[in-house]
Formats: C-alpha cells, structure tokens, sequence
C-alpha cells in the first residue's frame, strides 16, 4: 500500500462522509456522531426526515486496503442471508443498482439503517442463558 492510497482514510473527514451519503441518495441535517470502532470511521448521521425515510443512517468507511471490495460484498449478502432466514441481523442498505457499497476518493463507503443494541455488560445471566 502506498502511502498516497492510505491518507484519504487516514485524514477523512466529515465534509466527505457527507458528500458521499448524499451521492447515495441520503439527505444529512448536518448533524452526526463519530461512534467507537477499531478498524473503521463509523459515523451516525441524521437525516432530514422524509416520509418513511430512516431519520438516521450509520455509515462504515472502511479502513484503506483491510478488505477487498469482494470480501466486503460478500460479508454484506451473508448479513442479508442471515436476516432473510428470520435472524436479527443487521444488514447494509442496498444502494442504487442494488450495490451494498459506494467507493470514494478510494475508499468503500457502506450505509445500514440505524439498530439499538445493548452493551454485553448491560446484559444478565439470565440474557445470556436464554440465547
């Protein structure tokens, strides 16, 4: 990996998270959270709200060269495999032409509907028994 490949991950910012979230067809208020994750940028943005539109969507950037572009798509169907089986899973929104993905200044940008989920710690021995 070049070094010029690697620093648009490395020094991306907001300005183009948005940029790309409105070339997918999304509308951002302008408001977001960076939310935590090792590999990733991960961002929450919020939407303006459109009939039944999503008010949020969580946007993954992945990180310069980790994965391939056919790696990715194929952890995408096997989400969508997962939740088209009945498990709750939370699978990438399809983009225009049905692709998972949106690829930007060279890097993969990836849209999911925004879920509420809970902390490990948050949950008892009786959460973990009943799985």
């Amino acid at each position: 990996m070049s070094l010029k490949q690697s620093q648009g991950f490395y020094q991306l910012s907001i300005d183009q998270v948005f940029k790309a979230a409105e070339a997918c067809g999304f509308n951002p208020t302008g408001e977001y959270f960076q939310l935590n994750s090792y590999e990733n940028r991960v961002y929450d943005l919020f939407l303006e709200s459109e009939n039944e539109k999503p008010d949020h969507v969580i946007v993954k950037v992945y990180r310069s060269h980790r994965w391939s572009l056919e790696a990715i798509h194929e952890e995408h169907e096997f989400l969508w495999d997962l939740k088209n089986d009945g498990l709750q899973a939370v699978a990438p929104i399809r983009l225009k032409g049905e692709s998972t993905t949106y690829v930007a200044d060279n890097m993969i940008f990836t849209f999911f509907p925004k879920a509420i989920g809970r902390m490990p710690q948050e949950l008892s021995i009786k959460d973990y028994t009943d799985l």
